[in-house]
């Protein structure tokens, strides 16, 4: 079973070491010898992960609990279930993932995600303000990125009404995240519709082996006060259940636009019960609520207020059939209100996802196992001054993902998925939009596949070849926005927004080739990969299309699709101990898009235009640690690119330069007592304004200084 052959290449790697007289032993010296008396505290420990390891052989314990710390322990690097839905190695998984763990987290010094993820090569990241990023992978990025798909333990926090992630409204706390696994290329066969560029999904600690509860607060420029509170009940193994609350207060980056500045607040209160029924049986309850209240950018950096409550309520039931596998029966909801005032004009909605999927994880045989999966969602947006009326979709979605161990050192996995879609409105438009647009209920049926190959050359080196097709679908405002900006905004007559049901879905194929080698000497690794991507039938959302077109009594911007594109690129990466107590990386990132076969005017549209993401990415860091004191530098230079942005003048997208730049971090730390924390961090050290965008918005250097204490 697979469970095994990452025991066996976890003991051939020898990532595993115990140590004796000075000296690091394989992992298999650790057990007693014939003759020896009881084991040894190491030996014993190497047992454990022994049980371990065994654990995560078979399908129902690895399936329901990963204990995610012993087996990145065991192995030397991070274990996932993220490409598959069971777990295994980082090297082995048949797509391409970074792994930011939890000690890289509270070691970055950072408070919010998408900083953390600006130093993970191959992604985009650009702040519009305060509260405010747009995250991209490889390209394709822009200031509303729906090309990647935004997960919180398996739930999707992507919001469907935009098509994009309020990274500031993602019910988490950094201090009780697990890791976030970054999958680079589309994994839709798995994840379904939107897991196109990729998929970020963030793992937070199980309550049934992880005992957590600490306190953080922060304060800092911007006058910005930050808190986290983390608090867990239960027995271990039998349940737990983890109560978090979190709230932040800032000033909004200061803006060239009219728009008030104003501040970002937001706060929300979670909770996650794991409840183990039985020894086959696992329940897992959750549920959130927040709201998130800032100055905001939106399509091409128009600027906004935002106000976004939102909540959600989830259960999972896990139930281990012997012979017939790992049953898993996942429903949730995602609730959202949303108010947005953009250019003089208040949008407001109401957006709900349903979600209810069932696999089953089933292993045949030693070298086989299978995945089948069916989901259904359903989708909805209500408005009557926005969308006049309800509209939504309904998905059915079937699944099956086969994972072959050809050899011990060959593996095979494919995936295929077929999703249905079905489009309604519960009423129809009034004359104006029905003329621009008229709404027609639509059936829309796609597949997707994901293929991977991995192949260990020897005990240091793997190589991955993968292909996959992925799709993304309009978001709800391109399929149906219907609403009207007075006279004055843009232009000086009425100007009409309206989506288009018929709206072609985008495609995307890849090929991906990736290298992982092992240094020993330096307890650390080298990562290499190329990719192509081949996308079809860009969408441009109705503010962001640039299709402004003059009708009798005003102008009308209209949802389009745009052609075809494509884009190529290479990623590198390094890191490990280069002296004691010093830990560093390097990373290189290009990215090339083409000018895809639009006509003359696509080529100023978002979706098409070559110079949309920077060719040239760089980062490095070092972290040194001793005794109780903490210290590391992180640094990102990108080359020049290309953001749109609005002309007030003509409601046009017009093109903004952004010139390259550098982002530096410092950030220390210190341990006061088992429990207790100080640290501080500046961002962006070398510059006190960055423009990264085509917003209105500058980022401003941020100092800040934490503590954190844990019990």
């Amino acid at each position: 079973m697979h469970g095994c052959h990452l025991f066996q290449a976890g003991c051939r790697h020898r990532h595993q070491r115990c140590q004796r007289n000075g000296r690091r032993r394989p992992f298999r010296d650790c057990l007693p010898h014939d003759g020896e008396g009881d084991m040894s505290s190491s030996s014993h420990r190497c047992a454990v992960l022994i049980a371990a390891a065994f654990a995560l052989a078979a399908p129902a314990a690895s399936a329901q609990v990963i204990d995610y710390d012993t087996f990145q322990q065991m192995f030397g690097e991070p274990v996932t279930a993220a490409a598959t839905g069971k777990p295994q190695r980082v090297s082995q998984a048949p797509v391409d993932i970074s792994i930011v763990t939890h000690d890289d987290i509270l070691n970055s010094g950072l408070d919010n995600i998408p900083d953390i993820l600006r130093f993970v090569a191959g992604l985009d990241v650009r702040s519009y303000g305060q509260g405010d990023a747009a995250v991209g992978i490889r390209g394709l990025n822009s200031a509303l990125n729906p090309n990647v798909l935004v997960l919180l333990d398996g739930r999707q926090v992507y919001s469907d009404d935009y098509g994009l992630t309020i990274w500031s409204a993602i019910p988490v706390a950094l201090s009780e995240i697990q890791q976030i696994e970054v999958i680079k290329g589309p994994n839709a066969a798995l994840y379904g519709f939107n897991a196109v560029s990729g998929v970020i999904n963030i793992v937070t600690r199980n309550p049934l082996l992880v005992r957590q509860d600490s306190l953080v607060v922060e304060a800092g420029t911007q006058n910005q006060a930050l808190g986290e509170a983390v608090a867990t009940v239960g027995r271990p193994g039998a349940w737990g259940v983890r109560l978090t609350a979190t709230g932040f207060d800032a000033q909004q980056f200061r803006s060239t636009s009219p728009m008030p500045d104003g501040r970002v607040q937001n706060g929300h209160l979670a909770l996650d019960g794991r409840f183990k029924l039985s020894d086959r049986i696992e329940l897992d309850l959750s549920g959130s609520l927040g709201t998130l209240r800032m100055p905001y950018e939106v399509d091409v950096s128009n600027p906004s207020r935002y106000l976004n409550q939102i909540n959600s309520v989830r259960g999972i039931l896990q139930a281990d059939l012997r012979r017939s596998g790992l049953w898993r029966l996942d429903a949730y909801r995602n609730e959202q209100r949303t108010n947005l005032d953009v250019l003089g004009t208040t949008f407001h909605w109401r957006q709900a996802t349903n979600v209810m999927a069932l696999s089953d994880l089933l292993a045949l045989g030693k070298n086989h196992t299978l995945r089948p999966s069916l989901e259904y969602r359903d989708v909805s947006i209500s408005s009557l001054a926005t969308f006049e009326g309800r509209l939504g979709y309904r998905v059915a979605s079937g699944s099956l993902m086969w994972n072959w161990h050809i050899s011990p050192n060959l593996s095979l996995t494919n995936a295929l998925r077929i999703d249905s879609l079905a489009l309604y409105r519960d009423r129809p438009l009034s004359d104006v939009f029905d003329k621009i647009a008229p709404f027609r209920n639509r059936d829309i049926t796609v597949p997707s596949f994901n293929s991977g190959l991995v192949a260990s050359l020897s005990a240091n080196d793997i190589v991955r070849l993968g292909a996959a097709r992925a799709t993304r679908l309009p978001s709800l405002i391109d399929f149906g926005l219907a609403a009207e900006i007075p006279q004055g905004p843009i232009t000086t007559l009425r100007t009409d927004v309206s989506g288009d049901s018929m709206v072609e879905p985008t495609t995307l194929d890849s090929l991906d080739l990736g290298y992982d080698h092992r240094i020993p000497a330096i307890d650390g690794a080298l990562h290499a990969s190329v990719f192509a991507n081949f996308i079809h039938d860009l969408i441009g959302s109705p503010l962001s299309s640039g299709s402004l077109r003059a009708e009798a009594d005003g102008y009308v911007l209209q949802t389009r699709n745009f052609g075809s594109t494509s884009n190529y690129g290479t990623e590198v990466t390094i890191g490990g101990q280069i002296a004691p107590n010093l830990h560093g990386k390097l990373g290189y990132a290009f990215n090339i898009l083409d000018n895809g076969n639009g006509d003359g005017a696509d080529h100023d549209a978002i979706a098409l235009n070559p110079r949309q993401t920077p060719q040239h990415v760089v980062i490095g860091g070092l972290d040194y640690h001793h005794g109780r004191w903490s210290t590391g530098f992180d640094l990102r230079w990108q080359s020049s690119y290309e953001d749109r942005t609005l002309n007030a003048v003509t409601g046009g997208v017009i093109s903004r330069q952004i010139e390259n730049y550098v982002t530096a971090n410092l950030h220390a730390a210190v341990s006061i007592g088992p429990h207790f924390n100080l640290s501080g961090i500046v961002e962006q050290l070398n510059a006190s304004h960055i423009i990264e965008t085509g917003g209105s918005r500058a980022v401003e250097r941020r100092a800040l200084l934490s503590a954190r204490l844990s019990l």
